[in-house]
């Protein structure tokens, strides 16, 4: 999935990994939170629109999902938000290695706090949201020795209930939104959604056969009516480690995850 060249700069050491076969080019910190696939399977969520859109990515880290969903969806206008200020740099590295600083607009600021910095986004609503918020609690007793792991990886000044009112703030009605997180916090993020998204799908994805699914995609739309569906979901290696076919298409191919999954958007 991922080819990789590292580089000693003063202000980060990070690498420049490869991601889609090399269609997309990230720079990353070679210590703390890297973008894998995670950030692929969740751009792949998203439904490629028939004209011109505008997505948001909430913690967007260095950019790898937002600009994989751009590479599938040439006609999607970005907007990232990140509050780490060397991550911050390095998602501004991307978009100029990627060539895409006519279609993707980067914000330094933090989600938690009203300011200055977020009055870009005060009169202008999104017709994707997408975000892969901090995976564990603040109450969970799990600890770093690199500081951005900790802030991308913990909830610090936000929770994920802040964290999803703030995404859903700027979702368009009708608008579609997609998240990815841990499957043993399902419960919790359908409870913090209820009645605020509609057409829910949930999409397992699984270690491997057999395996319970560690990680799943939840996507839906902004005050539409409907109920969740749960679908098969994606299996991601074979018995050997390796990517299974289908995990391969969207990771190595770029395909959207509903051309692989047979599901109903295009």
């Amino acid at each position: 999935m991922r080819q990789q060249k590292i580089i000693a700069a003063k202000s980060l050491a990070h690498s420049v990994d490869a991601f889609l076969g090399g269609r997309v080019m990230i720079h990353q910190p070679l210590q703390g939170y890297r973008a894998a696939m995670d950030a692929v399977l969740l751009a792949a969520s998203l439904p490629a629109p028939k004209g011109p859109a505008d997505a948001l990515d909430i913690g967007c880290g260095v950019g790898t999902a937002g600009m994989c969903y751009m590479y599938r969806c040439p006609k999607i206008k970005m907007t990232g938000i990140e509050f780490q200020p060397t991550i911050y740099a390095l998602a501004k590295a991307n978009i100029k290695q990627n060539n895409l600083q006519n279609r993707y607009d980067l914000i330094h600021a933090d989600i938690s706090v009203t300011g200055p910095k977020l009055d870009p986004l005060k009169q202008k609503n999104f017709d994707m949201v997408l975000t892969n918020p901090p995976f564990l609690r603040t109450d969970e007793n799990w600890q770093s020795p690199c500081k951005t792991k900790q802030l991308s990886n913990q909830e610090s000044t936000i929770t994920l209930k802040g964290w999803l009112h703030f995404a859903l703030a700027r979702l368009k009605q009708k608008g579609n939104f997609a998240m990815i997180h841990r499957a043993d916090r399902l419960d919790e993020i359908l409870a913090l959604l209820h009645g605020r998204l509609g057409e829910i799908e949930i999409i397992p994805l699984w270690p491997k056969k057999n395996q319970p699914a560690r990680r799943v995609i939840l996507r839906g739309r902004k005050a539409v009516k409907g109920g969740v569906t749960l679908h098969h979901g994606l299996i991601l290696h074979d018995d050997d480690n390796r990517f299974r076919p289908d995990a391969m298409a969207i990771l190595q191919d770029g395909k959207g995850l509903d051309a692989v999954l047979g599901t109903i958007k295009s």
